[in-house]
């Protein structure tokens, strides 16, 4: 069951300034946080962050979600490798049955979009958005 239009954009509102400051700071965040922060349905918490990085795709920003991260790996889950924006040798589709193996190239692509990610709103502090 996927969230309503509205209650999906209503969540990204609250969700994405909240990631915007934790960039701004140079922050990673849990999943776990996230969703307790933002007050998330945890079992929707993935397509919330997936909604907020398509958004910063459109308006040709870093992925905002590649700073959302596993607890223990420190790395994006595997839906961020299937977002807009990642590269066509890294992207996992989300219909195929077997998760993407975390490799080195997917590694070292999400610590970049990381550092993308932390650069662009030390650049431009201002949220364009907000």
């Amino acid at each position: 069951m996927s969230l309503k239009e509205d209650t999906l954009h209503r969540f990204v509102d609250v969700v994405r300034p909240y990631l915007v400051d934790q960039a701004k700071a140079g922050n990673t965040v849990t999943y776990g946080k996230l969703a307790s922060a933002c007050r998330l349905p945890k079992q929707r918490t993935p397509d919330i962050i997936g909604a907020v990085s398509e958004y910063e795709d459109e308006h040709h920003r870093p992925l905002l979600s590649a700073i959302v991260v596993n607890g223990s790996t420190q790395l994006p889950g595997a839906g961020f490798f299937g977002l807009p924006g990642i590269p066509e040798i890294l992207r996992w589709r989300r219909g195929e049955r077997v998760m993407p193996a975390v490799t080195q190239g997917r590694k070292r692509f999400a610590r970049f979009e990381q550092a993308c990610v932390f650069y662009y709103w030390w650049v431009h502090g201002d949220d364009p958005v907000s």
